[in-house]
């Protein structure tokens, strides 16, 4: 590692960087804790060293002479630590170290420790070393303590630092603050002068006041006031502290002022700290001397560049001036020297405060013009002020103004002339006399003429001005960058004039507002244009919006009218009329498609009239659009025909069309100063696409409702056919019964052995069949006659708690035979009720036989009946059986057999349930069944009294009764 400084320079350079870097650390603390790092490793030697710019020096060290630290440092510098601590055990192995002079002579190191000093942003000031005569080893106990110990020396480093920033800091508030006093003090001075001197005073006066004020601020200074030539210094006026002697009034100059005083002739004031060591004041040190003058500052006065006073302050002991109060002597004698101007001037006050009267005319003028400028964006109305301003200013005859504008001709916009001086308003500029006079303008020049007769101007443009009775004339371009917007012209026309500088410049002046002005105006033009376009196109979007509003409502009311509507002709109506008062057209026409080639039929027509009001109505047929494209597809058409071309007519034709093709066609008819626009357009797209929907969604209805009631007449035709099946064939079954009656009354007497028992049990299959038969005829008819709702209730009370034991008797045996289990669950308490009592018995009956027919051995029938306050609740359940949820909307239905579901093959027509529901119905009531959980119910509810019958019911009672 390459040595970061040679021995000599870390020598010589201890202190400075001492100084820059160590300033904030206490010596005293540091030296303690390299005490204490030595005692912690038991070695002889410890030290802290510091880097700063490649330059190393020690901070503190125990065990090292001043002759040991050179050769000490050379090696620290090549073993600095950067990101972790070096511990070098023996240094004469080290092959960095083996040939260094430490090693092999005094003050013969072998052992070396070092740990880095760094601080939180990572920068290594320098390193805590530990170094002993002999070859040694640190243990983990000893490596940590030296760590801490680095830490603590940072942490010193690092507090003495923040307390010297914090130091610096609060001593340039305070130096802050003392120049923020000694400005204060200083302007609260320079006030008191200025308002002495602006107050009118006389010049002595001013001077005495300046002398009193200056002594008061510095008390302990004389405070003079003189006059210098080259023969003495007259002293005017002087205020000094007691222990000062008073100066002569005259101090004569012998043989001129000092070299010293050479700066006061270049008006640059002398500062002396100490009279008796500064050089240039002889022969004449002795006698400011004799007045007691250690120090002093002198400022020159000056008027007309010439040294006309001192301003002096005079310390009666050496000492260093400060800024304050140099810069406060010279203020004050700048204030001074104005004094001084206004009273060896007074003449030439008077012509400045002309001058000043003049100037402030002119501001007067500018700021009018200007505040009009600003008020008015009337480019007339500002020329207008302009003019009459200048003319009353200038005291001209006549001030005009001239806009000029490439290829065009210059005109006069503005005039004021005296009223003995006839209108040039009306007088145009010929636009080649202006270029030619123009080209002088555009240099940015004034044209100046005193007198007409003496200057050379170009014919045309001398003749003009002669006949504008022009005697002179003062002529200021109005500029825009390079461009010649118009001149501003004073006319003198009754003599000729002098025309001055400031005149010249003020109408300069005049001209460049005016081009402002003028650029204003453009402005302004652009941006009402631009307002007026933006106004135009908001008002034409927010038409366009309010008319998409409306619109959308019109479609929307149109979409809900016709799609509630399933009746065509109502739907072409409405659309046709909506549409006509939505669009204000003059006529609306709705068609459909007609079976006829070629052509047609208007459904509606709706015209709105200016004469009459207006009118819905049919109308004739008219050619169809040929709408459909190759590739079937349908586009919009426009169609306009010879005749309503003569009839000066826009038409709009739409086709009403879906997937299966052209249903139908809309036609608006506009006059032909009118047109359609896409909002429009789009509208009438959406309102056919409606129509064919509501038009396809009608005629849909319209083939449901026929195919409807072809189903029901149907219906009713298989009904009739069933009731005159079952009346036909009741007859011929009571007539087998009959026979088979007789039959076994004369087999009976007859003695027929063996095949006596087989006839018996034919006998008894024909029988059974036989009123098998007999209760589907009976079930048929009693269906027919329910629905023909012609078979009268016979009401009565029944009371359920006596009357349902008695329903189920007759079905105990099956139970028992079928190994199934019957529960009759009652509360104690039913009301009575009043119902048709055959009915409820043939509904339980066919519940309880269903149940009986499909419940598993060993499980469980339940009747139960419980009420409400107006109902009636009766449920037939039993368990180990499920109807699947698809099935049951359907069980009720006549001759619907479950699929698949018959698991002990009983037989059945699949009129019970529905026989069940149209009793029940007949009865006032509602059935309703659910199957879950391998358990299906059926509950039946009826009204108590016959006041809860429905309406229908109502009327068979009475008819019964």
């Amino acid at each position: 590692m390459k040595s970061l400084l040679h021995s000599e320079q870390a020598v010589t350079h201890n202190k400075s960087c001492e100084t820059q870097s160590g300033d904030t650390t206490s010596e005293e603390s540091l030296n303690d804790l390299v005490r204490i790092a030595a005692h912690i490793c038991g070695t002889p030697v410890a030290l802290i060293s510091f880097v700063e710019d490649n330059h190393m020096w020690f901070k503190t060290q125990v065990g090292l002479d001043a002759t040991e630290m050179k050769s000490v440092l050379e090696l620290c510098t090549v073993a600095l630590p950067q990101d972790e601590a070096i511990v070098i055990s023996d240094i004469r192995i080290d092959e960095r170290f083996s040939n260094s002079s430490v090693v092999t002579s005094h003050p013969y190191i072998r052992f070396y420790a070092g740990l880095p000093l760094m601080i939180s942003s990572g920068q290594v000031l320098g390193s805590l070393c530990v170094m002993d005569h002999i070859p040694r080893e640190l243990s983990q106990k000893q490596m940590k303590m030296l760590s801490a110990l680095s830490d603590q020396v940072i942490n010193q480093l690092e507090q003495q630092q923040n307390l010297y920033t914090l130091t610096y800091t609060i001593y340039e508030d305070q130096q802050t603050q003392q120049k923020l006093q000694e400005s204060q003090t200083r302007l609260k001075l320079l006030n008191s002068i200025s308002t002495q001197i602006t107050a009118g005073m006389s010049v002595y006066q001013v001077i005495e006041h300046t002398v009193k004020q200056i002594s008061e601020h510095f008390k302990s200074f004389r405070v003079v006031y003189s006059t210098i030539d080259e023969q003495k210094i007259t002293v005017l006026y002087s205020l000094q502290p007691p222990t000062m002697p008073p100066l002569d009034k005259i101090i004569p100059i012998m043989s001129g002022l000092p070299k010293y005083f050479d700066p006061l002739r270049s008006f640059q004031p002398v500062v002396t700290e100490d009279l008796i060591k500064a050089l240039g004041f002889e022969p004449f040190v002795d006698k400011l001397l004799s007045f007691g003058i250690k120090a002093m500052v002198n400022v020159p006065l000056h008027h007309s560049d010439k040294l006309v006073g001192l301003l002096c302050l005079d310390s009666p002991k050496p000492r260093q001036w400060s800024e304050h109060e140099v810069g406060t002597l010279t203020q004050v004698a700048e204030y001074l020297s104005f004094a001084l101007k206004e009273a060896h001037a007074q003449e030439q006050r008077f012509q400045a405060e002309a001058a000043l009267r003049q100037q402030h005319q002119r501001e007067r003028l500018l700021s009018k013009i200007t505040q009009q400028i600003r008020r008015s964006l009337d480019l007339g109305k500002i020329l207008d002020t302009t003019v009459t301003e200048v003319r009353h200013f200038f005291q001209a005859e006549r001030v005009m103004a001239h806009c000029y504008q490439q290829n065009r001709d210059g005109i006069a916009i503005a005039q004021s002339a005296q009223p003995s001086w006839i209108s040039s308003l009306d007088v145009r500029m010929d636009r080649s006399w202006f270029e030619k006079g123009a080209k002088l303008y555009q240099q940015g020049n004034v044209y100046v003429i005193d007198d007409i007769e003496q200057v050379k101007l170009p014919f045309e443009f001398q003749q003009f001005l002669a006949q504008q009775q022009v005697q002179a004339a003062l002529i200021v371009p109005i500029l825009e960058t390079e461009q010649l917007l118009g001149i501003i012209a004073i006319y003198q026309c009754s003599q000729t004039r002098n025309w001055k500088t400031w005149e010249m410049d003020l109408l300069e002046q005049l001209a460049t507002q005016v081009a402002i002005a003028i650029q204003q105006g453009k402005l302004y033009q652009q941006v009402q244009q631009l307002n007026s376009e933006l106004k135009h196109k908001v008002q034409q979007r927010t038409a366009q919006l309010e008319q998409a509003l409306d619109l959308e409502a019109t479609l929307k009311r149109i979409t809900d009218q016709v799609r509630d509507s399933l009746d065509e002709n109502q739907i072409l109506q409405t659309a046709v009329e909506q549409l006509a008062l939505a669009l204000g057209v003059d006529c609306c026409q709705a068609s459909v498609q007609t079976n006829e080639p070629g052509g047609s039929s208007i459904c509606y027509e709706y015209r709105i009239s200016s004469t009459s009001e207006s009118q819905l109505k049919s109308s004739a047929k008219f050619s169809q659009v040929d709408y459909q494209q190759p590739h079937e597809q349908y586009f919009p058409c426009f169609l306009l025909t010879s005749a309503q071309v003569q009839a000066k007519e826009v038409i709009l034709a739409y086709p009403i069309v879906d997937e299966q093709g052209v249903l139908g066609e809309l036609r608006l008819v506009l006059p032909l100063s009118r047109s359609f626009n896409d909002v429009e357009i789009r509208l009438v797209r959406q309102v056919a696409n409606q129509c064919a929907i509501a038009l396809r969604q009608a005629r849909l209805y319209q083939a449901a409702q026929q195919q409807a009631e072809a189903l029901e007449k149907l219906n009713h035709l298989k009904d009739d056919f069933l009731s005159t099946v079952s009346h036909e064939l009741r007859s011929p079954m009571t007539n087998i019964k009959m026979a088979l009656k007789m039959l076994e009354m004369n087999l009976e007497p007859l003695d027929l052995g063996n095949a006596k028992e087989k006839i018996q049990r034919y006998l008894q299959i024909l029988q059974d069949e036989s009123v098998r038969e007999l209760i589907l005829i009976n079930n048929l008819l009693d269906l027919s006659r329910l629905e023909a709702e012609s078979e009268p209730l016979e009401l009565s009370t029944i009371k359920l708690q006596d009357w349902l034991p008695e329903i189920i008797e007759p079905f105990v045996t099956r139970v028992h035979n079928q190994q199934q289990l019957l529960e009759l669950e009652l509360p104690t308490q039913l009301p009575p009720l009043n119902s048709d009592q055959h009915a409820l018995e043939r509904i339980l009956g066919e519940l309880l036989n269903n149940a009986f027919k499909y419940t598993p051995a060993g499980e469980q029938i339940t009747v139960s009946a419980q009420a409400t306050e107006k109902m009636m609740q009766l449920q037939v359940s039993n368990s180990g059986v499920e109807i699947a949820t698809e099935e049951l909307s359907q069980i009720f239905e006549k001759f619907y057999r479950i699929p698949n579901h018959d698991p002990w093959k009983h037989g059945g027509t699949g009129l019970g349930l529905a026989l069940v529901k149209k009793l029940v119905e007949h009865l006032g009531g509602s059935i309703q069944a659910e199957s879950s959980a391998a358990q299906t119910i059926f509950t039946v509810q009826l009204p108590l009294t016959q006041n809860c019958y429905s309406e229908s019911c109502k009327g068979k009672v009475e008819e019964f009764v």
